[in-house]
C-alpha cells in the first residue's frame, strides 16, 4: 500500500492514495451433527492463547431432550474432546455462557430442567482433557424459572456466575448471583432513560450464593435495567415488568 505519494506533473502536485483490500481466507471449518442427526447448535465460542477454540451449546439427545454442550478443538479445527451434560431428571439443558482458564479448564454455564419442570442454573466445569469435575446448580425461592447469561472467571479461578430467577406472578423479583470470596457489591435499577430507581445493594458481602428480592410494586410497567458490580466483575440485565 503506499500512502501520501506526491508526485510533479508540471507545476501542479497531485496526491495518490491507494489501499490494498484483502479478502478474508477461512482457514477450516467443524461442524459438529450428534448421532441423533438432529438439532445442534452453539451459543458461545472462546480462544485461548495457544489458539485452542472451545464452543458451549446444546444437542437433542435419543430421548428428544437437550444436552448441554462443550467442544474443544485445536488450532487447526481437529476436534480433541466433546462433553455432553445431562441431567439426573433427563430433562432439557444448555450452555449459553462459556470461560476457559489460564490452566485451560473449561466453565460451561446455562439451564437445567428440574423434576418440576422449571428451569435451574447450572455451572458445570471440565478439566482440560474435558473431564468433568464439578456441577452446581441453583433454585431459586419461587421455585420456577432461573437461568445463566453470562460466567466470567477472576485471576484466581474464583466463578461469578449472573443470570435470571423468576418471581411468581408478582411485582416482586429475586436477582441471584453468586460470589467466590469476600467482595464489595453493588446492585442497582435503573429505568429506561438511565435514572437510577432503587439502589438493592451497596457495600461488602460474603462469598456464597446470594438473593437479592426487588419490590417493584411501586414502580410503573416498562423496561429496568439492573446493573451488578462485584469486585473487578461488572453486568447489566434488562428485566420488563408487566402490570
Amino acid at each position: 500500500m503506499q500512502e501520501n505519494e506526491i508526485s510533479e506533473k508540471g507545476t501542479a502536485p497531485t496526491f495518490s492514495l491507494e489501499k490494498a483490500i484483502t479478502a478474508p481466507l477461512q482457514k477450516w471449518a467443524a461442524r459438529y451433527n450428534a448421532p441423533m442427526n438432529a438439532d445442534d447448535t452453539g451459543y458461545e465460542i472462546a480462544v485461548d492463547d495457544s489458539g485452542y477454540v472451545y464452543v458451549a451449546g446444546k444437542s437433542l439427545n435419543p430421548d428428544s431432550n437437550y444436552d448441554g454442550v462443550a467442544i474443544k478443538y485445536d488450532k487447526d479445527g481437529k476436534l480433541q474432546w466433546l462433553a455432553r451434560y445431562n441431567s439426573l431428571a433427563n430433562h432439557n439443558d444448555a450452555a449459553y455462557a462459556l470461560a476457559v482458564d489460564d490452566s485451560g479448564n473449561v466453565y460451561i454455564g446455562g439451564y437445567t430442567l428440574n423434576a418440576d419442570f422449571n428451569n435451574d442454573f447450572v455451572t458445570v466445569k471440565y478439566n482440560r482433557n474435558g473431564v468433568r469435575q464439578w456441577v452446581a446448580r441453583y433454585n431459586g425461592p419461587g421455585n420456577w424459572h432461573d437461568g445463566i447469561f453470562d460466567l466470567q472467571l477472576d485471576a484466581a479461578g474464583n466463578v461469578y456466575v449472573i443470570g435470571y430467577s423468576y418471581a411468581r406472578r408478582s411485582p416482586n423479583t429475586t436477582i441471584s448471583f453468586a460470589l467466590p470470596t469476600v467482595s464489595r457489591v453493588k446492585l442497582a435499577i435503573y429505568n429506561l432513560n438511565g435514572k437510577l430507581v432503587h439502589t438493592l445493594a451497596d457495600g461488602e458481602m460474603s462469598a456464597g450464593y446470594h438473593h437479592l428480592n426487588f419490590d417493584a410494586s411501586g414502580l410503573a410497567a416498562g423496561v429496568y435495567f439492573y446493573r451488578l458490580d462485584a469486585g473487578a466483575y461488572s453486568a447489566a440485565r434488562k428485566m420488563i415488568l408487566q402490570k
